[in-house]
């Protein structure tokens, strides 16, 4: 008899499990979302052209929102000046928090207008575990080439220039007022609501 109470009691309690379990909700499963990083406000206060020997460009700082992040595009707010520009390229390189470089790919000047607007680049899935830098070398000589906008409605913390591959600001430009316009868009893993 005391069989058949402790079989009836463990049948009673697996039933309970078991509804108790059927009844509950499984967690959410993550989802992707696309984000754009930035540092301005979309509209350029002035130019700049910078990076007539190698190792001379912008370099703009990321931290993504959440870990991994994918980089999928770059866009960069430029325009034409000057001639002479139909054969040259320039270079946009993706580099990790200790600036070593994980993706580098060139284009033709041609690629942006003399009226300027923001022009955007496709990347092949970059994905990144923290801090990421965008790098653009944009090898324009004085007689013409690709100029980069600057917004300065904010405080400047993530712009840089490089010279000769080191970060150093070399600009007559006070460096808190020039947030280069280098945007980037990528997916976030978010969790679901």
């Amino acid at each position: 008899m005391k069989r058949r109470w402790v079989y009836l009691v463990c049948g009673v309690v697996i039933i309970i499990s078991l509804l108790i379990g059927a009844c509950a909700k499984p967690a959410p499963e993550p989802t992707s979302k696309e984000v754009e990083l930035n540092y301005d406000d979309g509209q350029p206060d002035n130019y700049q052209a910078i990076g007539r020997t190698p190792g001379t460009g912008y370099l703009v700082n990321f931290s993504p929102p959440t870990t991994p992040f994918t980089i999928t595009k770059v866009r960069i707010y430029g325009k034409l000046y000057g001639t002479g520009y139909e054969n040259l390229t320039f270079v946009v390189q993706i580099q990790d928090k200790e600036l070593k470089e994980m993706h580098r790919e060139s284009y033709p000047h041609t690629r942006f207008t003399p009226t300027g607007g923001w022009w955007e680049l496709d990347i092949p899935k970059i994905k990144v575990e923290g801090d990421f830098y965008i790098h653009v070398f944009t090898h324009s000589p004085r007689e013409g080439g690709v100029t980069i906008g600057y917004d300065s409605s904010v405080k400047n913390e993530h712009s840089e220039m490089t010279r000769d591959w080191k970060i150093e600001w070399w600009s007559g430009l006070p460096k808190e007022t020039v947030n280069w316009m280098l945007r980037v868009i990528g997916t976030a893993v978010v969790p679901s609501e």
